[in-house]
This record gives structure tokens, sequence and C-alpha cells, in this order.
């Protein structure tokens, strides 16, 4: 007499299961070595998305002082545009520059504001703005004339010490015919990330 097999208790079934238990390992090991390839190619290109920085200076008071670390989130522009308020790290532009060490400073326009230092205040768009953050008012007038308008993919950035900082209102750059001419505009693809925490000296 025949014994009836139950499914999955014949003869072949333990071949089967340890052809699929093969499978599963080999399908994990290649995760994990994708795995591990991704992150030593993030730690080769010193692309994590969080980086410390120490503030070098006073321009940011009362914000910041100088030795203070703030964290910086060098993703968050990838998906979000630049917004004014925000603390941003920056490199200057090349036709501007004065150092190639990284520089922090707050958003104050971005592109399509328009712009002016009046009577101590920074004027946008018309309307003075809110700026609780700032150290003092400003003694100087900028620009000379008019107001100025952000243009596409551009952002002006000020220090909160408005008084002792080189940022968008100092840039000059040489002009074709020999003059230095204003250049206040920082390009979007010049910041390294937002500033997210400020977490004191250390």
């Amino acid at each position: 007499m025949k014994a009836e097999v139950a499914p999955g208790e014949g003869p072949s079934s333990k071949p089967r299961q340890r052809g699929r238990s093969r499978e599963l390992v080999l399908v994990l090991a290649a995760i994990v070595l994708v795995g591990a390839g991704l992150v030593a190619l993030t730690l080769a290109q010193g692309s994590f998305p969080l980086k410390s920085y120490r503030v070098e200076s006073a321009t940011m008071e009362p914000t910041l002082k100088a030795g203070d670390v703030v964290t910086v989130d060098r993703v968050t522009y990838r998906t979000h545009e630049p917004a004014v308020g925000d603390l941003v790290v920056y490199r200057m532009p090349r036709e501007v520059m004065i150092v190639k060490r990284p520089f922090l400073k707050r958003i104050v326009a971005v592109a399509g504001d328009r712009i002016a230092v009046r009577q101590g205040k920074l004027r946008r768009n018309g309307a003075a703005a809110n700026e609780p953050y700032i150290k003092e008012s400003m003694t100087y007038t900028w620009p000379d004339e008019g107001e100025l308008t952000v243009p596409e993919g551009h952002v002006v950035v000020l220090g909160d010490n408005r008084n002792y900082s080189n940022d968008s209102h100092h840039w000059t750059r040489r002009a074709p015919n020999g003059t230095e001419e204003s250049a206040p505009f920082l390009p979007v693809t010049n910041i390294i990330g937002k500033a997210i925490q400020p977490t004191g000296a250390e």
C-alpha cells in the first residue's frame, strides 16, 4: 500500500528548500555588499548630509558668536528652495572671492525680490523687513539709488551684525572696463547647506 504524501513532504522537497535558502542567502549577501559599497562611496566623497562648522567671526552676532559650532544640513536644498531667514553656509562667488573658506550668513532676499537699505532698515518689495535678530540698525545706504532685483538662481545674504559683516552689500567685481562694480548676488549653487542647529561653543 502506498502511503499518502502530504504537500511539501515528498522526497524532492528538501532539495527545493535548500535551493530557496541558498537563493535567499545570496540575495541578502548582495544587499549587504551594495550597502557597504554605498557607505564606502559616501565616506570617500565626504557626502554625509550633516556637517559641523565653527563660526570664525562676530558678523552673525547676536545670533551666533565666534567659536560657536553649527550643524549644517547639506541636502535640504536638493528638494527645497532657499528661503528668506535661512542661515546658510556658502562659498563666495568666484568673481568676488576674497578667501576660499566657507562663510555663514542669513538669506534676506530670494529670486524676484526687490531690496534696498534705507534709513537703517532693510526694505524688501517696498516694505520694511521684520528682523528682530539683527544686532543694530544699519548705518549704510544700499544701493546708492533705487532697488536691486534678485535674478533667478540667486539670493542675497547679510550678516546679523550688519555694520560689521562682509556680505552681499560689500561684494564687488572687476567690470570689463577695469572699474569695480557691485556684485551682490550669491548663486544658489554656491550654498553648501542650511544651518539647522547652533550647538554653542566647543
